[in-house]
């Protein structure tokens, strides 16, 4: 069931880093609120780079679910993506964590709070979704190429997202989390998604990308 609103109720910046893993769902530890993310996509497409390197571009579904004891208040423009992790799988099976790869990206916030404050939140009950977009860019090269090494190689994978969903003050944040405290709890924390597995394709078909 999609959230009611609450008036009713890449670029790309390489950085290479080991990071631990998170869990998907996140809880406050103030209330039973908890709020799950899962990620899918809905189409892959490679974009021409040069003759070894190409981009790998994921247009996804970020899924919140309410899994919690208690309503969430959602901001409508939290499906920012603030880093991506990239996770091998040799012989089906995840590799360390220092063989990770993390991708931090420049977070553009989309949503403007003109107009009425409460068409820029949704409420989820128990067990309801909301669904935003958002594109992932994975930079991949061919032919064992050493050039630019953080690229990665063909292969299977498993990539999470980070995600923030709140931009404002925490001034901001405390007035709102009062004046809507009989209608849920306002949601603020950063969420890791699911891991998704991905395969890198070795000959796959590129076009130029905008």
């Amino acid at each position: 069931m999609r959230g009611q609103t609450l008036d009713r109720g890449l670029a790309v910046v390489l950085c290479c880093a080991a990071i631990p893993g998170c869990s998907a769902q996140a809880r406050s530890a103030v209330s039973g609120a908890a709020l799950h993310l899962e990620l899918s996509v809905d189409k892959a497409t490679y974009c021409r780079d040069e003759d070894v390197t190409a981009v790998l571009q994921l247009s996804c579904t970020l899924e919140f679910k309410n899994t919690g004891d208690e309503p969430v208040i959602l901001d409508k423009g939290a499906g920012i993506i603030s880093r991506i992790v990239v996770v091998p799988v040799r012989g089906g099976r995840p590799q360390p964590a220092e063989a990770e790869e993390s991708l931090l990206t420049q977070m553009v916030a989309r949503h403007s709070r003109r107009g009425r404050l409460e068409d820029h939140f949704v409420v989820l009950a128990r067990g309801d979704t909301f669904r935003d977009g958002g594109l992932i860019a994975i930079p991949v090269r061919w032919n064992g190429s050493p050039k630019y090494p953080h690229f990665l190689l063909p292969g299977d994978y498993l990539i999470r997202v980070d995600v923030y969903t709140w931009f404002d003050t925490p001034g901001t944040r405390d007035r709102l989390q009062q004046r809507w405290k009989t209608k849920g709890f306002l949601w603020t924390k950063g969420i890791t998604s699911e891991p998704l597995p991905v395969m890198v394709e070795e000959h796959p078909q590129t076009q130029n990308c905008q």
